[in-house]
């Protein structure tokens, strides 16, 4: 209800504005305007962020992806993020905007790439496969859903959470599994007895069900529970489950178990899905030459089927395989229906590896095919105005984006980088002073570097310096550190 929908734009309203375009139409009516699709984006990011977190989600695919011969793939490409030595690991998606970039991977942590749909995002509800299940939902559920799994909640915000969730009726897996995550929030010390109950309950479940229980469990680091209660027999009856049995293996890096499992004459996962993991595990094992042939020999397979190549694309990118997945991506935008898909995942490909001018090629297709998307055009402006290229005419654009929706930091701090571009820093730090003051520690490191670059500029140089520190360097592109070498190079 609209109560609930407040209380969830609420909750993260103190939260860095990110964009998300091409999600929102699917959770708001038409005719809805900006602000109100703004305000479900915000939504939409911290419940992304926590689905990945968790490894718990109803996952789908959207209208018109038909295909019988797709299905398996796109319940691949959609599973619920889940950790794991296989998969990846899959932080939470950032947006491109203002510079965004994706966060690096912890040494020795990897997580399930899959739960990358559109711009690397499955919002929960907003897909869902099932729908007469998702008919049965009470109104306040996806409200509840999201805020719960939104991150940095307070203690007494978890225990409210938790007393909504187990009041929700009926109750699904993915309610309990959300409930159970409260619960152990709140008293670690009872994790190992709840993950006992959680399998105890659902493990004779239907389908989905056990989908849930086992990516809920790879989620939660407990890869020996996800493969005593998912035998290899149970799991071949189910190629998604058979997956999450990888992934545990994945994680205690089992290798040798998951080329017999991909040996078997038994197992019924696409070629190109095979060839795939086969890629993964030769990478584990620093195979790099056996690693791109079985990379080359999955395109193949899959070049005449996008949503193969989709699978794979995803696959490669979240393996860090970059690549391999430029070459997918660039295959897969030879397909109209899937070109904004593909450009999206070059744009994150090359972030991710540094190549600017790249990401900012992949950026321009995607804003002339959304002429009317403020994202991409912002996007695609503030690209222009790193690499100093056609300063006047992306500053002209950022202006006018910042003034129509002067809320939005990460506008502003577009409109802030064409200032500087135009010697001009007292105006670029005008364009971070507001109503509410700005938690700089909470927003992305390319807008901490943009800001300071403003205060460099502006000879505060004491608190560029402190600003400076809390900046994680690799997550920034060579332009945008840069920006915070020196105050000249910012000119």
């Amino acid at each position: 209800g609209q109560r609930q929908r407040q209380r969830v734009a609420g909750a993260v309203v103190q939260l860095p504005d990110e964009a998300l375009p091409h999600l929102v139409e699917h959770a708001l009516p038409p005719g809805r305007g900006l602000e109100d699709h703004h305000a479900v984006q915000r939504v939409l990011l911290q419940e992304a962020n926590g689905v990945r977190r968790r490894g718990v989600i109803i996952h789908g695919a959207p209208a018109g992806e038909a295909p019988a011969r797709a299905i398996e793939l796109r319940g691949v490409a959609r599973q619920g993020g889940v950790h794991g030595g296989l998969l990846g690991r899959r932080q939470p998606a950032l947006p491109v905007g203002a510079g965004a970039r994706e966060r690096e991977p912890r040494a020795g942590q990897l997580r399930g790439w899959a739960a990358a749909g559109p711009d690397g995002l499955v919002p929960v509800h907003v897909r869902d496969v099932d729908a007469a299940r998702a008919a049965d939902r009470p109104a306040g559920a996806p409200a509840v859903e999201a805020l719960a799994a939104a991150p940095e909640l307070t203690t007494d915000e978890r225990k409210r959470l938790l007393q909504e969730l187990t009041a929700l009726t009926p109750k699904t897996a993915k309610d309990d599994l959300l409930a159970a995550d409260m619960r152990i929030q709140l008293q670690p010390d009872e994790a190992a007895r709840v993950y006992r109950e959680k399998v105890e309950r659902w493990r004779n479940g239907r389908s989905q069900e056990l989908l849930d229980l086992a990516r809920w469990l790879n989620a939660h680091q407990q890869p020996e529970l996800v493969l005593s209660t998912f035998p290899i027999e149970r799991t071949l009856e189910d190629n998604q489950l058979l997956l999450a049995r990888l992934d545990a293996l994945a994680t205690l890096q089992r290798w040798n178990d998951i080329d017999g499992v991909l040996n078997r004459t038994d197992v019924t996962l696409d070629p190109s899905v095979i060839e795939s993991f086969r890629a993964r595990t030769a990478l584990e094992r620093n195979a790099n030459l056996d690693a791109e042939v079985h990379w080359n020999h999955a395109i193949s397979l899959a070049a005449s089927d996008p949503y193969k190549l989709r699978f794979v694309a995803n696959f490669a990118e979240q393996s860090r395989a970059t690549a391999a997945a430029l070459k997918a991506y660039e295959q897969l935008a030879r397909f109209p229906e899937h070109a904004d898909f593909a450009y999206r995942g070059t744009q994150r490909v090359s972030q991710r590896s540094g190549d600017t001018a790249a990401q900012r090629a992949a950026t321009s297709k995607i804003s002339a095919r959304a002429p009317e998307d403020p994202n991409a055009a912002d996007q695609l402006a503030y690209l222009n105005l790193l690499l100093g290229e056609d300063v006047d005419q992306n500053f002209a654009v950022a202006k006018k984006i910042a003034e129509q929706y002067p809320s939005r930091l990460s506008y502003r701090v577009t409109t802030a980088l064409g200032y500087l571009r135009q010697h001009d820093p007292a105006s670029a730090m005008a364009q971070f002073k507001g109503p509410v003051s700005i938690d700089w520690k909470r927003t992305l490191p390319a807008w901490r570097a943009v800001y300071a670059a403003a205060l460099l500029a502006s000879d505060r140089n004491d608190e560029a310096r402190d600003i400076i520190a809390t900046i994680p360097r690799d997550r920034l592109n060579p332009q945008e550190r840069e920006l915070i070498e020196s105050p000249q190079r910012s000119n």
